[in-house]
């Protein structure tokens, strides 16, 4: 089911619901100055135990950095219940891989 590309916060979340994906950080408070994660402290978890309580079909963790995957790591510990898979990261620091090759490794998932 293809679908144009819309920058719509509401259109992506109807489209991410339909495909049965959620969204949410590991942190759900920290300071940062800047974009840069290495900025990041004072950091709070989000309430994984609860979430997954309350999604319990979830069994794929994906993160969209190591930094965030080490604070999981750190604040919420993996379960052997759940895959866990480290994608491209988003950033544009990370531009050196094409569209293709991103593509490429998130597919592998599906």
């Amino acid at each position: 089911m293809d679908q144009p590309l819309s920058h719509d916060c509401e259109v992506k979340k109807t489209l991410l619901l339909n495909r049965g994906i959620a969204l949410w950080d590991v942190l759900q408070f920290c300071e940062r100055r800047g974009s840069l994660d290495s900025n990041i402290k004072n950091e709070t978890p989000n309430d994984f135990a609860s979430f997954y309580k309350e999604h319990p079909l979830i069994r794929h963790v994906f993160f969209t950095s190591a930094k965030a995957k080490k604070y999981y790591d750190h604040y919420v510990k993996r379960k052997s219940d759940y895959l866990y898979s480290l994608l491209p990261s988003p950033s544009r620091a990370n531009t050196w891989k094409t569209i293709d090759e991103k593509r490429k490794e998130i597919l592998q998932y599906v």
